[in-house]
């Protein structure tokens, strides 16, 4: 029989770090091509959206196994107030740019819902309005995936235990957010199918995500120490800064 293919945590964390470089890399230093449509010029977006799906799904089992959710928590609010300037200089030309906050803002707003909304066991309706609460922080917050990555975290751990309807659930996500994002680029830009069909449709690529989780069997496998994994985000965008500023 031939052996079924089995992907493990450390393997997803490196499609993820390697799809999210990539997007960060083109999207900062390669412009777009004049006169090209969306498509064309910035076809990575299509490529590298399953990133943060990844990020997501990765965050979930974290929160499963993690020993000490408070320090889990530290670490992540602390990565996140670390990686702002670098985030803001990379990617937005700026040392602080308050319309655009960086990914793990998200993510530690979904391990704070999870935390906390654990923390009251027999209280649903509290811990609903935990969850709603994170969404809304995210969106007030500007952080990147906004609502829409906060509740894929909560699908993929409160619906880990049923695979198939954990991603028919988190498909649903991108669909809405594809909705969300192509309405209000026609909101603000009018009527430019162009655009408004690019950068609706890009969401939905993070279902490319899906088959890596599928074949997860959860297994840790050959992690590279965390303190690495921890500093990836912060010096690959401090690295993209300058090598913008010397261009």
């Amino acid at each position: 029989m031939k052996q079924k293919i089995q992907i493990t945590a450390a393997e997803l964390k490196t499609a993820a770090y390697l799809l999210m470089i990539l997007n960060h890399v083109m999207y900062a230093l390669f412009p777009k091509i004049p006169g090209a449509p969306a498509w064309v010029s910035e076809i990575h977006w299509f490529i590298t959206r399953p990133s943060f799906v990844l990020f997501a799904f990765l965050l979930s089992e974290g929160m499963v196994y993690s020993r000490n959710r408070h320090k889990y928590l530290a670490r992540l609010g602390l990565l996140a107030l670390l990686s702002e300037i670098p985030f803001d200089l990379a990617l937005h030309g700026g040392i602080w740019v308050s319309g655009s906050q960086n990914v793990f803002f998200t993510l530690f707003l979904a391990a704070f819902a999870i935390t906390a909304a654990e923390e009251l066991e027999n209280e649903e309706s509290m811990r609903a309005g935990i969850c709603l609460a994170a969404c809304a922080a995210a969106v007030l917050l500007r952080s990147d995936y906004d609502a829409l990555g906060v509740a894929l975290v909560l699908v993929f751990y409160y619906y880990r235990h049923q695979r198939g309807k954990c991603l028919f659930l988190a498909a649903c996500l991108l669909f809405f957010g594809m909705g969300a994002k192509a309405l209000w680029d026609l909101r603000s830009y009018g009527w430019l199918w162009d655009r408004a069909w690019y950068y609706g449709a890009m969401e939905l690529h993070g279902a490319l995500a899906f088959p890596l989780i599928l074949l997860y069997h959860g297994e840790k496998g050959r992690q590279l120490p965390k303190s690495i994994y921890y500093a990836i985000y912060p010096v690959h965008l401090l690295l993209i800064a300058l090598i913008k500023a010397v261009r």
